[in-house]
């Protein structure tokens, strides 16, 4: 499964993707974000900068900047190593959130036609909002999650100049939130 995904904040994009793909280990995934993009190949990340190079980023930590494997200290391939498995969980968290979306969605429309049957109007309402408050919650970590995973390349990028091009995740605040 290709999917190709534009948004400016990765975490939204990554949203938009739950309520259209199942879970899918060998999926493709591409977050745009802007100019810029992170691709989920496989094990790897590639991360696209504006200029249109691009960085590869292997489960093991290694850093490869437009073919050039880059010479990293222990610390610094630890760091490489986290961030490409923050993006993987990421992912997989992502997609979890968005199948359990898909899943309420039914399970509502379910309890509206109940509702109706039995003539209760509210009861749709409550029986559903425990499982929405679940998955609210669920989206708040995901959200705290990418924060994390900014902090974790912005790190990145200051202790290794050459990454500095593909530290492409800039979200603000209101890029990631649950509204209530």
């Amino acid at each position: 499964m290709n999917v190709k995904i534009r948004s400016r904040a990765p975490l939204l994009a990554a949203m938009a993707l739950l309520l259209t793909a199942g879970r899918a280990s060998a999926a493709h995934i591409s977050v745009d974000v802007g100019d810029d993009a992170i691709d989920i190949r496989h094990d790897d990340i590639v991360v696209t900068a504006e200029d249109d190079t691009k960085a590869r980023v292997t489960p093991e930590g290694s850093l490869v900047v437009d073919g050039r494997r880059i010479r990293l200290s222990d610390a610094e391939r630890q760091g490489f190593a986290h961030y490409n498995a923050t993006l993987h969980l990421i992912k997989d968290q992502a997609v979890d959130l968005g199948m359990s979306g898909a899943g309420l969605a039914v399970h509502a429309i379910g309890e509206v036609i109940a509702a109706i049957a039995v003539g209760e109007p509210d009861r749709a309402e409550h029986r559903v909002e425990a499982r929405a408050e679940k998955l609210k919650d669920s989206a708040r970590a995901l959200c705290e999650e990418m924060r994390n995973l900014q902090l974790l390349q912005d790190t990145l990028a200051r202790s290794v100049p050459e990454f500095k091009p593909y530290a492409v995740i800039d979200m603000k605040e209101k890029d990631c939130h649950v509204d209530d």
